[in-house]
């Protein structure tokens, strides 16, 4: 027996030689086309087709359920406070004031999400590790902005403007006024509840 190298036919290798003229050229890798709405089944039933066959779009597993709440629910919001009260108590009081006002913070996010290290942990965190918390309170903040829909002013690397305030004292105000401005719009947009 030996073996005989297959020969192209008239349509090329793979392809039958021969076809009937009233019929189109076959395709061995082609598929039919998908059966449009309103078309007869093509096994000849009397049921319609689908308008379009196949797999249906894939989703994304890990996307957000649209309508899922991100959380327990929420509570009230807190009570908005004068940035420039702020500024001027904080350093009349020789930043006293500003201990107070990451206290309430604190406690304030805690009640409205439900989440949080709480007002204690932040006056803490503030006394000892001041830096820390000057990270800490944005990022806290932006969470509370994700949790009502909103794109936050705020994040973690808010407390970079602390890192200047080592060699000046402006910065630390910056960051006090960034911060707190964005508590207060916070509060303002999740309104009364």
């Amino acid at each position: 027996m030996s073996y005989q190298q297959p020969q192209p036919g008239p349509n090329g290798f793979g392809q039958p030689g021969h076809q009937p003229h009233d019929q189109p050229p076959v395709n061995q890798f082609t598929q039919p086309a998908p059966q449009q709405f309103g078309q007869p089944a093509p096994h000849g039933g009397s049921e319609l087709a689908p308008i379009s066959q196949g797999f249906p779009e894939p989703t994304n597993p890990y996307a957000p359920a649209t309508n899922a709440p991100m959380g327990p629910p929420l509570g009230p919001p807190g009570r908005p406070q004068d940035t420039t009260l702020l500024l001027l108590l904080t350093f009349l009081t020789g930043g006293i004031w500003g201990l107070v006002w990451y206290y309430r913070a604190g406690e304030d996010l805690k009640r409205f999400t439900g989440t949080g290290m709480g007002g204690g942990v932040h006056l803490l965190l503030a006394l000892f590790l001041g830096i820390v918390e000057d990270f800490i309170l944005p990022n806290e903040i932006q969470h509370a902005y994700d949790r009502i829909g909103r794109r936050s002013p705020v994040s973690a690397m808010t407390g970079l403007w602390v890192l200047l305030g080592f060699w000046l004292v402006i910065p630390i105000f910056i960051y006090m006024y960034k911060v707190n401005g964005a508590l207060n719009d916070l509060w303002r947009a999740a309104g009364p509840r």
